[in-house]
């Protein structure tokens, strides 16, 4: 989102009005709803999920305009996050953005494909946060949520004084979660009036969130006030992945810091999952969009080269062994420092994106 709301970028728009910023149309629904980006409506165009539409491009320079077939996929990161797959005449491409998508989603990506094969994708600008051997295997979401809904069960059916409240960091992402709980429990979640009213345009998601407190035990309402006097005891549930990172044990999925419960949720693909999408696809080109603290670009490359069409095949022998004796999950280092990129917690962004 950071640029979106800048003055330099709205003139930008405004004096280019053969530019157009595209988006899903879950995305388009929350700029829309939001004050700081009302400004970009006139620029704004969504696009449908899964269905290719054609795009034309207009040369700033020469005036001559140019046919881009565009695809877009749900990525699996926060609700209306997409990859984008371009095919045009200098090839196809596939932009992931951030995602999380768990083994074999890819071999069910009809966009993908052209009949019952692949398509030959030139390049991929891939989500590598976790690219790393150390974060080989990363609990998968259904994981997190059978071990919230087992935590979340033995604190409310003990009386209805007791009470859960989710201290989410992120102000989007945990969707999934929300959905889930509403589903097992027969409760909509407590969510911000602030978040209600961008989710109110979004109907698989607003008819499992309320704004009103008093009528459920669950709560996430950080944005905003969240009184909870009806509340004889109150659990704490803070969904999380960094503080794994440097801090759990290899087979924590949640973890018991003195009052409170952390919960191992991550928005992001683990190594192996990123593995397995790339491997599949098998394009001629890789490129990371994030460089993993202690790691260099080549080094990121090197990891997924085994992934890439021409290849010949097959994991490499130094993934076996992480594979078979690792440390996953757990044995990261968190380290904050300066550099001359840009740092994000331990990370180096190279680029990020939900919307094109």
């Amino acid at each position: 989102m950071v640029g979106l709301s800048s003055k330099k970028f709205a003139d930008r728009l405004k004096c280019n009005p053969h530019i157009k910023l595209y988006c899903s149309e879950v995305t388009f629904e929350f700029l829309l709803t939001d004050e700081r980006y009302k400004h970009l409506q006139a620029s704004l165009f969504s696009l449908p999920i899964e269905q290719t539409s054609t795009v034309i491009l207009v040369n700033e320079f020469n005036g001559q305009e140019e046919k881009l077939l565009v695809t877009l996929l749900p990525a699996g990161h926060c609700p209306g996050s997409v990859m984008f797959l371009f095919e045009g005449s200098e090839g196809t491409v596939l932009y992931t953005g951030d995602f999380r998508l768990a083994r074999g989603e890819a071999a069910r990506m009809e966009p993908l494909h052209s009949g019952y094969r692949v398509k030959d994708i030139s390049s991929v600008y891939l989500d590598t946060t976790f690219c790393v051997p150390e974060a080989m295997f990363i609990p998968s979401r259904e994981e997190s949520k059978d071990a919230l809904l087992d935590l979340v069960d033995r604190q409310i059916s003990k009386s209805a004084g007791h009470m859960v409240k989710l201290n989410c960091k992120a102000k989007y992402g945990y969707e999934y979660l929300f959905v889930e709980l509403s589903k097992t429990f027969n409760q909509k979640v407590h969510v911000s009036d602030t978040l209600m009213k961008q989710y109110d345009r979004v109907p698989d998601l607003c008819t499992h969130l309320t704004t009103e407190g008093s009528l459920t035990q669950i709560h996430a309402c950080r944005y905003g006030p969240c009184s909870l006097k009806k509340a004889t005891d109150i659990l704490s549930i803070q969904p999380s992945t960094m503080w794994f990172t440097g801090n759990a044990r290899p087979d924590d999925v949640v973890r018991k810091i003195g009052r409170r419960y952390r919960l191992c949720f991550s928005f992001h693909s683990s190594f192996s999952e990123i593995r397995d999408f790339l491997g599949y696809i098998r394009p001629h080109h890789v490129y990371p969009n994030v460089i993993p603290y202690g790691s260099s670009e080549e080094e990121v490359i090197q990891r997924l080269q085994d992934c890439l069409r021409g290849s010949k095949g097959g994991v490499s022998q130094d993934l076996v062994s992480i594979a078979t004796d690792f440390q996953p999950f757990g044995s990261l280092k968190i380290v904050k420092n300066s550099s001359k990129k840009r740092q994000h917690g331990k990370y180096v962004l190279l680029s990020r994106a939900s919307c094109l």
